[in-house]
């Protein structure tokens, strides 16, 4: 989200950006909120390291298979797609996951 927002700015003075030019890379799969924002940019390609199939909530489907329907629409054009690398690649970038969200959320928890 960060990083849209600075995109965002650096384009705003463009009357009609092509956000669909871009690709984002992420270590991890965008979540549904993160989606929906990805829909609504038309950032044409993103592209993910890691999925974790393994949430009790996901399942077999990517978040993207969760997205509502409308949402799924808008992104119709787009590529979202888990990223071909190598397994060390993917696992470091699940690690890196699991060392940050504990501490991530107990700072969102310690500002409200």
């Amino acid at each position: 989200m960060v990083l849209l927002n600075q995109l965002e700015d650096q384009l705003c003075d463009d009357p009609a950006p092509r956000m669909r030019d871009y690709t984002l890379f992420t270590s991890q799969e965008p979540c549904p909120m993160c989606l929906a924002r990805i829909c609504f940019n038309q950032v044409g390609k993103v592209y993910y390291v890691y999925r974790d199939g393994s949430s009790p909530e996901a399942g077999a489907h990517t978040n993207w298979d969760r997205l509502p329907p409308g949402f799924r629409g808008l992104g119709s054009r787009l590529v979202i797609e888990e990223a071909q690398c190598a397994h060390e690649l993917k696992e470091i970038s699940r690690q890196v996951w699991i060392n940050s969200i504990g501490p991530s959320i107990q700072r969102f928890l310690d500002r409200y």
